[in-house]
């Protein structure tokens, strides 16, 4: 296929990264016996998209991979039925990551990721880092990761999504729940996608509602919250997120209790008296946790904890 190829787009195309002083300028693929091409991205959007159908896009960043990134590679995405050699079980967290749109600075991305663990690229706008827990900063590390995404989003204009899942040790299981994190981390982004970070304490909640559609659980929602405005719902969160007490949730709103207790009855109100029976504040709870406006608060409340 290469040799047809080279045909086609003659000296536009490159077979190598070191065979051009400017790799970055050349969007790279594997053909289906796995020999490298490089197409200048001077080319169409038509022609991005037919590459795409019939080649495998590749990263310089996946080109350049360490031993480490190339086990985990070969046991996450390739259909390899065995273990890549020297890989042991041990406390890891998969840390995945999202960017609304194609970017050049993918290198810059992986350079600075790897000092964390293990850089991995599904596609151009997709990926994973895998964290070893080999070290008591684990905590800290999760907390740079994050401050590096938010870091290109500014400075890059580009949204970045992550989800920082919880910590396996058993290797042999390491692709299966990859593919189930993965699969919990799209739904997140189609869900809230306003949010940026998602983690391990998400996870039992999106896996209750993945299994209903998106309009019913909107309506449904909708039956609950009523036409209550933000202001509202962010109060009855934080109120229902401290425990249901007063002096806690108004310190946390930085209101007085008397104007606390008004709004929790202007809600009531409008929805009738849910806190008075665990089944409906429980249901409330949920359909103010599937606007995604109550996650700044969740955070908020565990801090101060």
């Amino acid at each position: 296929m290469r040799s047809q190829l080279m045909k086609l787009y003659n000296d536009q195309l490159v077979l190598d990264p070191t065979h051009t002083d400017h790799p970055n300028e050349f969007l790279w693929f594997y053909t289906d016996r796995k020999e490298l091409v490089g197409f200048p991205k001077t080319v169409s959007t038509e022609e991005r998209g037919l590459l795409h159908t019939f080649l495998q896009r590749v990263t310089l960043s996946e080109l350049s991979q360490s031993e480490e990134e190339l086990r985990w590679y070969q046991l996450l995405l390739e259909d390899a039925n065995n273990l890549p050699e020297h890989m042991e079980n041990s406390d890891y967290v998969f840390i995945f990551y999202y960017l609304n749109t194609s970017t050049d600075h993918s290198g810059a991305l992986t350079e600075a990721l790897r000092h964390y663990g293990s850089v991995i690229w599904a596609n151009d706008q997709e990926g994973v880092l895998v964290v070893e827990r080999s070290t008591p900063s684990h905590a800290e590390q999760i907390a740079l990761v994050q401050s590096t995404f938010q870091a290109l989003a500014e400075d890059l204009s580009v949204d970045v999504h992550d989800y920082v899942t919880r910590a396996y040790t058993d290797i042999s299981k390491a692709k299966a729940m990859f593919y189930a994190e993965r699969e919990r981390f799209h739904l997140f982004i189609s869900w809230f996608q306003h949010r940026r970070s998602f983690n391990a304490t998400d996870a039992p909640l999106i896996d209750l509602v993945k299994t209903h559609s998106h309009e019913a659980l909107t309506q449904w929602q909708k039956s609950l919250l009523q036409n209550t405005d933000h202001e509202l719902r962010r109060t009855i969160f934080t109120y229902l997120h401290s425990q249901m007490n007063l002096t806690k949730a108004a310190r946390q709103l930085h209101i007085h209790r008397n104007t606390l207790q008004y709004r929790l009855d202007k809600f009531q109100e409008q929805t009738g008296p849910v806190f008075q029976h665990f089944s409906l504040t429980t249901a409330v709870y949920l359909a103010l946790w599937l606007t995604g406006e109550a996650v700044p608060f969740v955070h908020i409340d565990e801090v101060s904890v």
